[in-house]
């Protein structure tokens, strides 16, 4: 490999979002370095914290400037006590610059109110900051988004082949809740917060069903056939060709987290994928209900008086009135919350719709794989001195 590979290599599997897959990733050197600027930013914006109704005037500004050079000089103090210039980046982020994000805001918000509970507050805010920012760099989250999207573009016409399939289930099964009185009541009387919850509980049954499904799937993934399998899959990656060696390669289990990691990934492009099916559905009874739901239904269906009637959007239609309300959005949220878990069941369940739903998918992990084996090989050599 020349010097360039291992950079190239790690921004080629951040950029498909699998970083655990990269030789030797840590969170010290990788993770929480990825994550430094972010950090710094979020410490100079709660410089703002110092502004508190306890303090006014000449008082806060000159709050504000002591914040500002204590968290500069605490990183530039810290720097040079870890043997780093002061101005510089660090190249591995310990539990003393985590600290410092942690602790450094709080203590000047404490200084300014006089209060210890808003140390602990916002020290726990910033604990909880850490986490999540920890999570989403470390599975490679940001770019995992647009590399499903990427997937789901290019099998624009599979799903729309598979929509075709199951349409006429999906309708036949929300067909009738559609025009069921009993679902407009309810759209009429659930508060929001309520159809809110609702919907992530019908989101979180689907990736429940999903990854029962998708983290079998990787077991049959892993094994190659020969080296030259891996050769063919690792073209187009920046990893050097392993070459023709005797016999099958040695398989290299997949520890936790990496399998986590792909287990992540393919489930972030299916649900992308299981939500443009309930989006099509959603649209769908969004103009059904339209053309077919008026204010006069409305009124016999829910216990909506003609007094309290007030839709959302008002307009004629060849003469006549067109009207969209809540109860049409919520109705229409359920049924296209319903009909994708109903297809993300039949993914997960139906071997033919598991393959042609997943068949495109299936190969860019086999290619990640297939790079993690010949740079664990290129490793061994090394290890050897060939």
């Amino acid at each position: 490999m020349d010097s360039k590979s291992p950079e190239r290599i790690e921004a080629w599997f951040v950029d498909r979002g699998v970083p655990h897959l990269i030789p030797g990733y840590s969170a010290t050197d990788d993770i929480f370095t990825r994550m430094y600027g972010f950090l710094l930013f979020i410490m100079f914006a709660q410089i703002f914290l110092v502004f508190s109704p306890e303090t006014s005037g000449w008082t806060q500004a000159a709050l504000f400037v002591v914040g500002v050079v204590a968290i500069i000089g605490s990183v530039v103090l810290l720097n040079r006590m870890r043997g780093r210039r002061w101005n510089q980046i660090p190249d591995d982020v310990g539990i003393p610059e985590l600290a410092l994000f942690v602790l450094v805001p709080p203590i000047l918000r404490a200084v300014s109110t006089g209060s210890a509970q808003d140390l602990v507050q916002w020290a726990a805010i910033n604990l909880g900051i850490l986490g999540i920012g920890y999570l989403v760099t470390s599975y490679g989250l940001f770019p995992m988004i647009p590399w499903a999207f990427r997937q789901v573009r290019r099998q624009l016409g599979d799903i729309s082949r598979l929509f075709a399939k199951s349409l006429p289930l999906l309708l036949l099964f929300s067909a009738f809740l559609f025009v069921n009185a009993e679902i407009w009541q309810v759209a009429s009387a659930i508060p929001t917060i309520f159809f809110v919850l609702v919907l992530a509980f019908l989101f979180g049954i689907t990736v429940l069903f999903l990854s029962l499904g998708l983290m079998n799937a990787l077991d049959g993934m892993t094994g190659f056939d020969s080296w030259a399998e891996v050769d063919a899959l690792c073209h187009g990656a920046p990893v050097p060709g392993v070459g023709i060696r005797p016999g099958r390669p040695v398989p290299h289990p997949l520890r936790r987290r990496e399998r986590l990691n792909l287990g992540l990934l393919l489930m972030v492009a299916q649900l992308i994928q299981v939500a443009l099916v309930a989006s099509m559905v959603a649209v769908f009874y969004v103009v059904f209900g339209l053309l077919t739901v008026g204010e006069s239904t409305l009124l016999q269906w829910t216990t909506v008086t003609a007094a309290e009637f007030d839709p959302l959007i008002e307009f004629e239609l060849f003469d006549h009135t067109v009207v969209f309300t809540r109860s049409l959005m919520i109705v229409s949220g359920f049924i296209s919350a319903f009909s994708g878990l109903q297809f993300a069941v039949s993914v997960v369940n139906d071997k033919t719709y598991r393959e042609e739903f997943t068949g495109e998918l299936r190969q860019e992990l086999r290619q990640l794989l297939a790079v993690r084996c010949a740079l664990a090989a290129a490793d061994g050599r090394a290890a050897d001195g060939r």
